[in-house]
């Protein structure tokens, strides 16, 4: 069951990044909001639970981007592996932690997009734009990335304790 309660977050997720997001003035510099997710899946649940989700919204996003198709299933499965490490090293409670975390996905997202970009089109170059974008999505990732990790984690703990 809660398979389904992850795909169906993670899908919401999406939808609202997609359909809502846009609408915003600073959506063009925002960071994918299925890394958290899937930072949080690999780093609160098993293995079975997080690495099937994971590959899902990863098809899901790659069947919808404009991207290369496969770019997402390998970055969102490789997160939810690493994370599944770290977090049996650190402690996963402390906020700088969390913020330092959810930065570093956000960065090997950009690197494996843009080396899928750059074995796809050799002759492609980084531009100040490329590098201001990925600025702001490291900016949001600090000021915002903590928190929803803190937002899934409470939300699926007090979903659990719920009598059905």
């Amino acid at each position: 069951m809660t398979f389904f309660y992850h795909i169906f977050v993670g899908s919401c997720l999406f939808i609202f990044q997609s359909v809502i997001l846009p609408y915003f003035t600073f959506s063009d510099s925002f960071y994918d909001l299925l890394v958290p997710f899937i930072i949080y899946l690999g780093s609160y649940h098993s293995v079975r639970e997080g690495i099937p989700v994971a590959i899902f919204l990863g098809f899901i996003v790659d069947s919808f981007s404009g991207s290369y198709f496969g770019v997402y299933i390998t970055t969102y499965t490789w997160l939810a592996i690493s994370m599944r490490w770290i977090s049996a090293l650190i402690d996963m409670q402390n906020f700088g932690f969390l913020t330092l975390i959810v930065v570093i996905g956000v960065v090997i997202e950009n690197i494996l997009l843009f080396l899928a970009i750059m074995i796809a089109n050799p002759e492609f170059q980084f531009s100040v734009f490329i590098l201001g974008v990925i600025a702001s999505q490291i900016f949001w990732a600090i000021c915002t990335g903590p928190f929803f990790l803190i937002f899934f984690n409470k939300i699926f703990g007090f979903l659990k304790t719920e009598p059905a």
